[in-house]
């Protein structure tokens, strides 16, 4: 009986090795075709660098990659006075104080993020709003 399913499995299995013989050329080939496009490539780079009179060598300096600028620090050192606050012209449009002090705006946000802008419902509580209608009650 076991004799019989292993008989009759034989396909199915030598198929299955089959793809897995297959997936592991392919990974290899794939490794190759990596490691033959980077060889390339520093060949490449190392064929536009042989013109070039001087050539430092630059050793890696990870401290250096890391920490701050010379003038982030000096922004962080800097100590503001009333001529920065100083305005240098009148805004004659909205900033954003005024956008978030509007009762409607922040409504129509809150709707924007539940996805309710273009609802009915969200058309009459907005409508509502600026005509200071009482708004129907939501049931939970």
């Amino acid at each position: 009986m076991i004799e019989e399913q292993l008989r009759a499995n034989k396909p199915k299995v030598e198929t299955r090795q089959a793809q897995e013989i297959d997936k592991i050329q392919e990974k290899r080939s794939q490794l190759e075709e990596k490691k033959q496009f980077l060889q390339r490539k520093e060949e490449r780079l190392n064929k536009a660098v042989e013109g070039y009179s001087f050539r430092p060598q630059v050793e890696i300096d990870h401290e250096r990659v890391l920490k701050e600028t010379e003038g982030r620090e000096i922004r962080k050192k800097t100590e503001y006075d009333k001529a920065d606050q100083v305005k240098l012209f009148n805004n004659p449009g909205f900033t954003s104080d005024k956008l978030m002090s509007d009762v409607r705006y922040k409504i129509g946000a809150a709707l924007y993020d539940a996805g309710l802008q273009g609802s009915t419902y969200g058309q009459q509580v907005l409508s509502g709003i600026s005509k200071g209608i009482e708004q129907p009650k939501v049931m939970q």
